[in-house]
This record gives structure tokens, C-alpha cells and sequence, in this order.
């Protein structure tokens, strides 16, 4: 056993005067541990510092370093991996506020000769039925063999049953790669279980992976929602932009696939537990795949009932847009004060081209998350499916708008012989597509149409009921 007392602390703030720990190693078997006793915490003015865990061979390729890896306080959450810490801040988090538990044990075993490991599962936690989704899993081989066409199956039970298979051709010692299944539509409602497997090796005990997923129906009138959130699995840990002193905006983004038209009418992000995230300022938003803003809810300053809590942005307008791939996200203020409000929950290796941060006030394109970052943004989006209708002539006939052009903004809809007793909805959209105006007019009457708060420009107005629309262009000029 030994006690060691952290150094060079001008790098590193010291989080504990010292620490003992004993570094066991077996003959026969070959295998490391690291076992931590008592641990006395220093008085540090930081909250958490990021260190290096670990066995190191002749170089710092994945084949000779393995690493531990942790993103929050607590020591039983931490996995080990092949190869080193990518990016900063990803390493060893430590706090002087959660010491190790006496006989805190991290274990090494040797490489057997053949042990292909599934070491991740990637899926969306909820998403609308027939939505489309791409499953991935990663594998990683910590065998002392090169391996060739290993075959994954991913099997779903529950609500939805189907299996698919992907493919990797080699993979050599201390390597990992992605296989990517065929896109699948789930069309009953409820929860699933999808289940990884892998070939018997000589260590079964890593050839499975397990997930569920949520597909929920589409019922009209009904919020529905894309999500990544583990449900019931809180905050791991948070992240945040670096302090200014000067304000500078930019957001937390999560991307989600629609594959048919959608009307999204709300962000939901999770405020992580971090005291000095109260009175930030942060609104959530709605932007494309380049980054190009379509939506964005009013500006909101945290309150401390809103810390370890998902909090909902309501757009001020229904966005509604074709199918494509959309970010979602929480975009901050930062201040003077560094904070960390965006809950993330674990997620190593991160997915990729799923988690990325827009820059805002100086404008850009979406920037990916690292692979190796502390976890994945809990942001999510929420709306509405759109009812697809049908081009109809006699609607359109029954259709009238005037003055158009407008210099005013102000627009009459004169509706004559319809059919709808019940009324008719009423969208205007402007040359994004996007929803800028909804409401409702009446059959054999004319309906006022005030779209004066609008600048000037071409729109389309659109007229529905039930499964039957019309649609005409309106004019404002100024």
C-alpha cells in the first residue's frame, strides 16, 4: 500500500492531500488492480479536476494504454477503455467533496485470445411510430487475435419484432468500429427491447448489449417527442461554455430525423445541478442541419427550482417543416462566471453525428461533439405530425383573398361554398416553410386575416379540411 499526496498543484488544483491506494498485480493470470483505501480531501477552491488513470505500455497507441474514464463524482460509474483521453476535458474526474470508498477496486485482466466485445449500443430513447431510425453498436476487440467478418444481430421484442445484422469486415487488436443496421420504421405503439448479440468467443460475458426504445402514436392534437433521455436516469453531470466577459451566445444541440412533414412546437432541455447556473440566461431553439435558425423560444432566466429538471421552451409559433434531419437545443448566455447548465448523461464512446454546439453570436456551422466527451446533451424535441391532405380544386375554387397584394398586411378570406360547417384551419407559410400564422375562418363568410406584424415579402396561405387543402400566395408590400 502507499499514500500519495497530489502534486504539482499549479496545474492541477489539489483535491486531496492524499490518498492511499495499493496496486495489486497476479502471477498466472497476469491481471492488474488498483484498490483505493482512505482519501482526505484538501479545501480546493475548484469544484472537480480532471486526472489520468491507468496502465501504460511502450507507446500511447490503443494497443499499449488503457485508460479509466469517469465524467461525474462517482467512482463506480467509471469504465476503462483502449487507448487515451482524445480531447479535453475527458480523463479521470475527482473531488475532493467525493472520495473513493475504501476498497474501490478497478480491474485489468489480461487480453485472452479471442474476445470481441460489444461495448456500446446506440438507439433513440422515444420517438413518434414510423419514424425512421438508424441503430449503430460499437465493437471493440480486447483479444489478443485479429478478427475477421464478425456479424452483430440486432433483435427487437416488444412492441415491434424484427431482426437485422450488420457486418465488420476486420478489426485488429485494440481497435473499435461502428456497425451500422439497415434504417428501421417501428409501427406499433409501446416500448421495445433491442438486443446486440455477438458470436461466443472466449469471454461470452461482453457479447451482449441491451436498450429500449419508446414508439409513441400518433394521436392529433397530441405533443409527441424525439429523445435521447434515458428515462428515469438523471443527470450525470453538466456541461457549459466558457465564461466572457462579455455576453456571447451559443447552444447545446441534439439532431433528430423526421421522415415525413412535422410541426415541432417545443424544446426540452434538462438544467443540470449546478448552483451557479441560476439567473443564466438561455432559450431553446429549432435549426437545420447547416446550422441556419428556424425557431427559437423566449429568452429564459434559471431559477433554482428549474436545477436537475427538464425544462420546457415553447416555440412562439408552430414550426413546421419537411422531412430532414433538425437540431434541437438550449442556447446560453454565458457571463463572467463559468457554469455548467446543460445536463449530459453518460455515453462513452459518444454517437456520432448525433451532439454538436452552434455557435450564435458569431454565426457558423454546427460543431460535432468529440467522441471522447463527458456525455451526451439531454435536449429534446417536441410537436406535432402533420396530417397529410390532398390537393383539392373545389376548395380552391371556393376561395377567395383580397386585397392581394397588401401594403398593409391586412388580407380578407372569402369562403363560399365549402362544405365545412365546422370551420376551416387556416396556416400561413412563409418562404422557409416555416408556420407563421395559424388560425381558423369560416365557411360562406369572409374571415379578416391580419398578418401586418409580417415584413414584406411573398407567403402562401393554406386552407384545410380534413384530408382536403388549397393553397394561394400572398404579397405584402411595403
Amino acid at each position: 500500500a502507499r499514500a500519495a499526496s497530489q502534486s504539482n498543484a499549479t496545474v492541477v488544483p489539489k483535491q486531496y492531500t492524499s490518498l492511499n491506494f495499493q496496486v495489486r498485480l497476479y502471477e498466472g493470470s497476469n491481471n492488474v488492480e488498483f484498490v483505493y483505501g482512505t482519501a482526505t480531501g484538501a479545501s480546493s477552491t475548484t469544484m472537480t479536476s480532471v486526472v489520468a488513470v491507468g496502465l501504460k505500455g511502450n507507446g500511447t497507441e490503443a494497443t499499449q494504454l488503457t485508460t479509466v474514464t469517469k465524467n461525474n463524482f462517482q467512482w463506480g460509474t467509471a469504465t476503462i477503455q483502449d487507448g487515451g483521453y482524445e480531447t479535453a476535458p475527458a480523463g479521470f474526474t475527482i473531488s475532493s467533496g467525493a472520495p473513493p470508498a475504501v476498497g474501490r477496486t478497478y480491474r485489468f485482466d489480461a487480453a485472452l485470445p479471442s474476445d470481441v466485445a460489444l461495448t456500446a449500443l446506440y438507439t433513440i430513447e422515444q420517438q413518434p411510430v414510423n419514424q425512421g431510425y438508424v441503430h449503430q453498436a460499437v465493437l471493440t476487440n480486447k483479444g489478443a487475435a485479429p478478427q475477421t467478418n464478425l456479424v452483430v444481430t440486432l433483435s427487437f421484442s416488444g412492441a415491434n419484432t424484427t431482426t437485422l445484422t450488420g457486418t465488420v469486415a476486420a478489426l485488429a487488436p485494440g481497435r473499435r468500429a461502428l456497425v451500422t443496421f439497415p434504417e428501421v420504421k417501428l409501427s406499433n405503439p409501446g416500448t421495445g427491447t433491442l438486443t446486440a448479440t455477438l458470436p461466443a468467443d472466449d469471454n461470452v460475458a461482453n457479447n451482449v448489449q441491451t436498450a429500449s426504445t419508446l414508439n409513441q402514436a400518433e394521436t392529433l392534437g397530441t405533443d409527441i417527442i424525439f429523445s435521447y433521455i434515458k428515462p428515469g436516469s438523471v443527470s450525470t453531470n453538466g456541461s457549459g461554455f466558457t465564461s466572457s466577459s462579455t455576453p456571447v451566445t451559443n447552444a447545446f444541440c441534439a439532431a433528430y430525423t423526421t421522415s415525413k412533414p412535422f410541426q415541432f412546437t417545443m424544446v426540452r432541455a434538462f438544467i443540470a445541478n449546478s448552483a451557479t447556473a441560476v439567473g443564466e440566461r438561455v432559450y431553446g431553439l429549432l435549426a437545420d442541419k447547416n446550422g441556419n435558425i428556424l425557431g427559437q423560444s423566449a429568452p429564459y432566466i434559471i431559477q433554482a427550482s428549474d436545477l436537475n429538471t427538464l425544462h420546457t421552451f415553447m416555440l412562439p409559433t408552430p414550426l413546421t417543416v419537411p422531412a430532414g434531419t433538425y437540431l434541437a437545443g438550449m442556447a446560453h448566455t454565458v457571463s463572467a462566471t463559468q457554469t455548467f447548465p446543460m445536463g449530459l448523461q453518460a455515453e462513452a464512446p459518444l454517437r456520432p453525428n448525433t451532439f454538436y454546439t452552434l455557435p450564435i453570436s458569431t454565426p457558423g456551422a454546427p460543431i460535432a461533439a468529440a467522441a471522447s466527451s463527458n456525455g451526451r446533451y439531454m435536449v429534446e424535441a417536441g410537436g406535432r405530425v402533420m396530417v397529410l391532405a390532398t390537393a383539392s380544386p373545389a376548395l380552391a375554387q371556393a376561395l377567395t383573398v383580397f386585397p392581394n397584394p397588401s401594403v398593409t398586411g391586412q388580407f380578407n378570406l372569402a369562403i363560399r361554398g365549402a362544405n365545412a360547417p365546422a370551420g376551416l384551419a387556416v396556416t400561413v407559410i412563409n418562404q422557409l416553410g416555416q408556420a407563421v400564422y395559424t388560425g381558423t375562418a369560416r365557411d360562406n363568410a369572409t374571415t379578416s386575416l391580419d398578418l401586418s406584424q409580417l415584413a414584406a415579402g411573398l407567403y402562401r396561405v393554406q386552407l384545410r379540411h380534413g384530408s382536403s387543402f388549397a393553397s394561394q400566395p400572398l404579397s405584402i408590400v411595403r
